[in-house]
């Protein structure tokens, strides 16, 4: 299953309401979302959305980016 990258998804069995059961993800894929988790609260992902709709042929190169 984490090899895959797959969610689980265990039920608790009740007779009404929401199910409470809960998803088991792999650590990688848990890490991505704590990070984009933090792009949005820092507004970060915002930036860089825009940046990548407003992008330019050469706005970007690639020996600057090290």
């Amino acid at each position: 299953m984490a090899n895959q990258n797959e969610k689980m998804e265990i039920t608790i069995k009740q007779s009404e309401g929401p199910n409470k059961g809960v998803i088991l993800i792999s650590k990688e894929r848990h890490a991505e979302f704590e990070e984009l988790d933090f792009l949005q609260r820092t507004g970060t992902l915002d930036i860089v959305l825009e940046r990548m709709e407003n992008e330019k042929p050469d706005d970007f190169n690639e020996d600057d980016a090290y």
